[in-house]
C-alpha cells in the first residue's frame, strides 16, 4: 500500500507503539453503569459515592455524597480500568543485505531510497551520485540524479528504459530527474524523497521534496513574499533548502516553481506525509538549534536536531519548529537527525518516527525509535533508543547506517525499513573502498531491517497486568491479537459497549489464549468467536500474566 493516508471511522488494526488506544483510568461519571466506571469509589453495595463536584448544578440526588474522611470506611473500594503491570518496550529488528544496492555510491556518500508499495507492485525511487564529479555544485552529493525501478518482491528490482534524461549521452536508461535542470538554472539535488498521497489533486499523486539550491532571484522573490521566514544562516545571495517537485505517475516530473522552505537543512528522504486529521501536509527536516547569545556559527557549535513544518497546500512550508533535540538524558556529544517519519503499514492513524543519532565521541550512528498518540506530541519508545547500533567491524555496516524512507510490508508477513550502511565512519574520507586505510576494499551496501509483521513495539506485561483499551468502531466481528503467550500465562479479553456489559463476553466467558506465539490468533468466548456489539464501539478489557501483545485485528 502506499504511504499516503485518509480519515476512517472504522479500525481493522491496533499496534501498541505508544499508549494511544489504551484507556488510562481516570474519574468520569459519565461512563457509570454495568460497563463500570474509569475510575470510582464505591460502598458495600456496589453504590457510587459521588464526590461534592459530581452534584454541583445538577440538582439531583446526592445522598451518596460522602466527606473524605470517610473514604476509608470499611468496605468501601475503588473500582479503576488504570492499567497495570505493562510496559511498552522497541523490538530489535533482523537485517537482510540487498543483492541490488540501486546506485548505492561505492565511496559511501548518502544516496537514498524510497520504496512503497503501490498498485499491486513495489515502487522505488532511489538516487545516485555519478562517477565523474562536475564541479557545479560545491559538494559532490549534490549532483544526485533520480531513478525508478520496480519490483515484484521487494527484492528483484526492473529499470524500465525510460528515455526521459540524457545520462552520458544516452537516454538509454531508468533516470526521472536530472540535478542539472532546468538548463541555465539547475536545482541541485540532494536526500530526494517520494511520498505518495491518495489524499491531494491526482495530476500530483506522487510529491517529492529534496534539498536544493536556489538562484540569486529565486531567493529574493521568496524573501519578499515571505518577509521574516528565511532561515539567513550564512546566506548571501543564493540560498539552499526545501525544493518540491509533482507527478501524475510517478514517472513524469514537474519541477515547483518557487523554494519551498529557504532552511539549511538536509537529509530529508522519508519525511513527509499528509495528515489526515489537521488536513496539512507536514515535513520533518533536520535543523541546527545554537545558543541565541553565542557569537560562534551555527556549523560550529549548533546541535543537528529534527523539526518539523506544516503546509496546507504542498507549496510553501511555514511554522518550522524544533522537535527532537539533544535533552538532559542523553550524552551532550549525541545528535538526532535523518528523520523518518512512517505510518504503519495498513493504519490510517498510527505512525511511528524513525531518527538516527550520531554519536560524535566515536564517529557512528544508530537508530531511535519514536512514537506519538496524536500525531504531534512525539517521545522516544522505551528499548527503542536504540533499537539498531552499527554492525560487526569490517563489514558493510559497520560503522554507520542512515533509514530511507517508509516501513513497507513485504511477502511472508514481515514488515521492513530500507537503510544504508557504511564500513567506514560517519566523517571519515570519502574515498574509494580500495584506496582506504580502514577497512581496505569494504564497499556500502542497502538493506532492509525487517520485524515480523505488527511486532515493531511490545506491550509486554512480565508478570500480571490488565488494561483496557479506549471505544473502537471494529470494522469486522472477529477478534484477533498479534501476541507471544508464554506456556505458564495466558491472556483473556472480555468486550463491552459504552454503558453496558456485551453479555457472553466477559472475561470469565472468553478461552484463555496459552502457550502460543503468532501474528494471527482467534479469541473465541465459550466456543462462539463473534463480538455480538450490534454494531456499537466495542471496548476491550485484557487480563495478562507473562505474555507480549504486539497488535489487535478485526475482520
Amino acid at each position: 500500500m502506499s504511504n499516503a493516508k485518509s480519515s476512517s471511522s472504522a479500525i481493522s488494526s491496533i499496534y501498541f507503539t505508544s499508549w494511544q488506544y489504551v484507556r488510562i483510568g481516570g474519574y468520569d461519571l459519565r461512563e457509570m453503569g454495568s460497563a463500570g466506571a474509569s475510575m470510582a469509589w464505591v460502598d458495600p453495595r456496589g453504590r457510587v459515592l459521588r464526590t461534592p463536584c459530581d452534584s454541583m448544578g445538577e440538582g439531583g440526588d446526592d445522598s451518596y455524597r460522602r466527606p473524605s474522611n470517610h473514604l476509608l470506611d470499611d468496605g468501601i473500594r475503588c473500582v479503576s480500568y488504570a492499567p497495570r503491570g505493562i510496559r511498552l518496550v522497541a523490538r530489535q529488528p533482523d537485517r537482510v543485505r540487498f543483492d541490488d544496492p540501486l546506485g548505492m555510491d561505492p565511496e559511501g556518500s548518502p544516496v537514498p531510497v524510497t520504496i512503497v508499495f503501490d498498485e499491486g507492485r513495489y515502487k522505488c525511487w532511489y538516487a545516485f551520485l555519478p562517477a565523474r564529479r562536475p564541479r557545479q555544485f560545491p559538494f559532490h552529493q549534490f549532483n544526485q540524479y533520480v531513478c525508478y525501478a520496480e519490483s515484484s518482491d521487494g527484492f528483484a528490482w526492473s529499470k524500465p528504459k525510460l528515455g526521459l534524461v540524457e545520462y552520458e549521452g544516452s537516454r538509454d536508461n531508468n533516470i526521472v530527474m536530472s540535478p542539472h535542470e532546468p538548463a541555465g538554472c539547475p536545482r541541485a539535488i540532494f536526500g530526494p524523497g517520494v511520498y505518495v498521497d491518495d489524499c491531494g489533486d491526482p495530476a500530483e499523486r506522487y510529491k517529492m521534496i529534496y534539498y536544493g539550491r536556489f538562484s540569486p532571484e529565486d531567493y529574493a522573490a521568496y524573501r519578499k513574499k515571505y518577509p521574516g521566514e528565511t532561515e539567513t544562516w550564512g546566506f548571501t545571495t543564493e540560498a539552499w533548502g526545501l525544493g518540491g517537485a509533482v507527478s501524475p505517475d510517478g514517472i513524469h516530473w514537474r519541477l515547483l516553481d518557487e523554494p519551498m522552505l529557504i532552511h539549511f537543512t538536509d537529509i530529508i528522504w522519508g519525511s513527509m506525509t499528509f495528515d489526515p486529521q489537521r488536513r496539512k501536509y507536514i515535513c520533518y527536516h533536520r535543523t541546527w538549534p545554537k545558543p541565541a547569545l553565542s557569537p560562534e556559527s551555527f556549523l560550529l557549535i549548533g546541535k543537528r536536531s529534527v523539526a518539523r513544518a506544516t503546509s496546507a497546500s504542498f507549496r510553501h512550508w511555514e511554522n518550522s519548529e524544533v522537535l527532537i533535540t539533544t535533552g538532559a538524558d542523553v550524552q551532550p556529544s549525541h545528535v538526532y537527525y535523518a528523520p523518518g517519519q512512517t505510518w504503519l503499514p495498513g493504519c490510517t492513524d498510527q505512525q511511528v518516527l524513525f531518527v538516527f543519532r550520531w554519536k560524535q565521541e566515536d564517529d557512528t550512528e544508530d537508530l531511535c525509535l519514536f512514537s506519538t498518540p496524536d500525531g504531534w506530541a512525539w517521545s522516544p519508545v522505551p528499548g527503542g533508543s536504540p533499537i539498531m547500533t552499527a554492525g560487526q567491524p569490517g563489514t558493510w555496516e559497520g560503522s554507520y547506517f542512515l533509514g530511507g524512507g517508509y516501513l513497507v510490508e513485504l511477502p511472508g508477513s514481515r514488515w521492513a525499513l530500507p537503510y544504508m550502511g557504511f564500513p567506514i565512519p560517519h566523517k571519515y574520507p570519502r574515498i574509494a573502498p580500495a584506496r582506504r586505510r580502514l577497512h581496505t576494499g569494504v564497499e556500502a551496501h542497502r538493506g532492509y531491517a525487517i520485524w515480523p509483521k505488527g511486532r515493531l513495539v511490545a506491550l509486554d506485561c512480565p508478570d500480571e497486568g490488565s488494561f483496557a483499551t479506549v471505544a473502537v468502531q471494529p470494522a469486522g466481528q472477529r477478534l484477533f491479537i498479534n501476541a507471544a503467550v508464554d506456556p505458564t500465562g495466558f491472556i483473556k479479553i472480555g468486550l463491552k459497549v459504552p454503558g453496558a456489559d456485551v453479555p457472553g463476553r466477559s472475561l470469565e466467558d472468553c478461552h484463555p489464549i496459552s502457550a502460543k506465539d503468532a501474528l494471527e490468533i482467534p479469541v473465541s468466548w465459550r466456543g462462539e468467536d463473534a463480538l455480538k456489539t450490534d454494531g456499537q464501539p466495542v471496548i476491550m478489557v485484557f487480563q495478562l500474566r507473562r505474555a507480549k501483545l504486539f497488535g489487535i485485528s478485526f475482520r
